[in-house]
């Protein structure tokens, strides 16, 4: 690796994608779902992610805060992106999880993967239907 690249970035270009595999493989072949949501999509790992899904016959219901994140993910392909925004605002925060449950029940998502964690993940687990989609947690250490 260069001299110049931060031993951190460099971890990443081994961890992440075996992390996407690793995401995508468990909402297919372990979950069996065709579909799945997953929080923080605009990062690197997301970005992957959203690249690899379609190989795999997987869909990605990306969760992003800022619009510009969306455009990102766009531009990489990805058709589903749900922006929840900076605001905590009740009638902010049901908008976005009443777009979030239409897209889960018309994709027929059966698992979430939230590298959101705090209110995030209260906040999926609002939107799955009751005896539903599992919500897998992950704390990405890259």
């Amino acid at each position: 690796m260069p001299d110049d690249v931060p031993i951190e970035d460099c971890a990443s270009f081994f961890i992440n994608p075996y992390t996407a595999i690793g995401i995508i493989d468990t909402a297919k072949n372990k979950e069996g779902s065709s579909a799945f949501v997953h929080t923080a999509a605009a990062s690197q790992l997301g970005q992957m992610i959203v690249k690899l899904a379609p190989q795999e016959d997987v869909t990605v219901i990306n969760v992003v805060r800022r619009d510009e994140q969306a455009d990102i993910l766009k531009q990489l392909g990805a058709e589903h992106i749900v922006v929840t925004g900076s605001s905590t605002n009740d009638e902010d925060v049901a908008k976005w999880k009443e777009e979030l449950k239409s897209k889960i029940k018309e994709l027929g998502a059966t698992c979430a993967f939230d590298a959101v964690s705090g209110r995030m993940t209260g906040d999926l687990l609002d939107c799955v239907p009751p005896k539903g989609p599992h919500l897998h947690m992950a704390v990405w250490l890259v």
